[in-house]
């Protein structure tokens, strides 16, 4: 995993104009399975994204060149907190042809918001910690964090999906912008949490590696955090 000796502790996390941000990341190779570091460097990341209050968070994004991430695979609630998996070396495919627009927020860029159109339902294919492989099928909001993580292990980020500049905001403005476009997004639309804005806190501390872990979302109706 040479890039980073992780432990766990908050890491830092890679700001728009890292090169690693843009570039292709590496597989987890197949004796990195199973091992203390590779613990360390989930543990590390679940501490992270528990302390920025994102729904996902990426390798790449702590200075890691590895195709890893973890994301929420279930629409965050106030009875079940957020619900989260660790994923390597994915394969992800669209299920149907259907897409959606909905706002994004990124821990790479949190003072930008982006409209990113997203296939409405992925299959992917994924190894846990423990190298075992595993198969998800996903819709709504957990396909779209997981669409959002797995572009980072190819160097693409939110500002690259925008399909035009006038859908790339300041979070700040957010409101502002809904306003004058007179809607709401189309996450709010369709009843699942919009992925993008002000983080959502968490406190519980994390299951083992590899395990589902459950994050505290807020209450019912905030944002959901970023990616």
């Amino acid at each position: 995993m040479s890039e980073t000796q992780a432990e766990p502790s908050c890491l830092q996390i890679a700001q728009l104009g890292q090169p690693v941000l843009r570039r292709k990341a590496d597989p987890v190779p197949d004796n990195v399975f199973g091992t203390a570091e590779l613990r360390q460097v989930v543990e590390a990341m679940l501490e992270t994204l528990e302390e920025t209050g994102g729904v996902g968070l990426a390798a790449p994004q702590v200075f890691l060149s590895r195709r890893l991430f973890l994301a929420a695979v279930a629409p965050p609630s106030e009875e079940h907190g957020l619900e989260l998996d660790v994923f390597i070396n994915p394969q992800l495919t669209p299920l149907g042809e259907d897409t959606e627009a909905g706002w994004e927020g990124c821990l790479s860029f949190s003072e930008l918001t982006v409209l990113v159109p997203r296939c409405k339902s992925v299959r992917i294919e994924y190894q846990g910690v423990d190298g075992q492989r595993r198969v998800r099928e996903l819709s709504g909001f957990p396909a779209r964090v997981v669409q959002h993580e797995n572009d980072h292990l190819d160097g693409i980020l939110t500002i690259d999906r925008a399909r035009s500049s006038l859908d790339i905001v300041k979070t700040s403005e957010m409101a502002t912008v809904l306003r004058e476009r007179g809607a709401i997004s189309p996450a709010e639309k369709s009843g699942d949490p919009a992925v993008p804005l002000a983080g959502a806190r968490s406190a519980a501390s994390g299951p083992p590696p590899g395990a589902a872990a459950t994050r505290d979302a807020g209450r019912p109706g905030e944002p959901t955090g970023e990616v």
